[in-house]
């Protein structure tokens, strides 16, 4: 079940921080939603380099396996505003931040970055609630977004990144190797370790999915294969 929880969320944590982020000793680090799968491996690959400190948002429920997990400052977004909480730990900035809520809050961050800092975007949790997909909130988001200003990001030396892991693995697949090759040792030396927030079988996937949808899991949920599959599955290991 580990394998199953560790490619996607830790690709994409890799891409985002350490090849975008360029993480290095003594970065601050803000990581949007610290408590979800992305946002977990994020955080053990920020202390996988010496002496960094990281910002994680996540409702306050989950502060302590966060910071089990590696959060120095646990940031409660439903009563904290995290641009005040940052800027007064802060003073001079971070010098990364990855986001997966976008629209204004995506804005807001950028103000957080040091010069030479990078914001990485990775998602649009902000574009859904519940079960629907809200189109005015969509419409919202890209207006706040549709436009970045090379003039401000020259002046500020700041950089904005967006990533795909689906554009990566379908353009660059030798890149995508090397970096699952990176994180296969880094987990294998015990620095790296998925959390399964729940495993749910297929017949249940809704559940599943609200799981996730209303923002109530730490870590990966996890799909369950029926009971054949696993049979088939097993099967087709015996035979290899």
């Amino acid at each position: 079940n580990e394998a199953a929880a560790f490619p996607i969320s830790y690709a994409t944590a890799y891409l985002a921080i350490c090849d975008f982020g360029g993480l290095r000793k003594g970065h601050k680090v803000l990581i949007q939603a610290a408590a979800g799968g992305v946002g977990w491996a994020a955080t053990q690959l920020c202390h996988t380099v010496e002496d960094v400190t990281v910002y994680g948002t996540s409702s306050a429920s989950k502060f302590s396996l966060t910071q089990r997990n590696g959060v120095n400052h646990p940031i409660d977004y439903h009563v904290e505003d995290f641009v005040d909480v940052v800027k007064r730990m802060e003073p001079k900035g971070v010098d990364i931040i990855m986001d997966c809520l976008s629209g204004g809050e995506f804005t807001r961050a950028r103000a957080l970055l040091k010069p030479m800092g990078r914001a990485i975007h990775i998602g649009i949790s902000s574009m859904v609630w519940g079960q629907y997909f809200r189109p005015w909130k969509t419409f919202k988001t890209w207006w706040q977004t549709k436009l970045v200003n090379v003039y401000n990001l020259s002046k500020d030396s700041q950089a904005i990144c967006g990533l795909s892991l689906a554009a990566v693995s379908e353009k660059e697949p030798h890149r995508m190797l090397d970096v699952m090759q990176h994180l296969t040792e880094l987990y294998e030396q015990g620095k790296l370790k998925p959390h399964i927030d729940s495993e749910w079988p297929f017949a249940e996937v809704a559940k599943a999915m609200e799981q996730i949808i209303e923002r109530r899991n730490v870590g990966k949920v996890i799909l369950l294969p029926p009971e054949e599959h696993k049979k088939s599955l097993s099967s087709q290991g015996t035979r290899e």
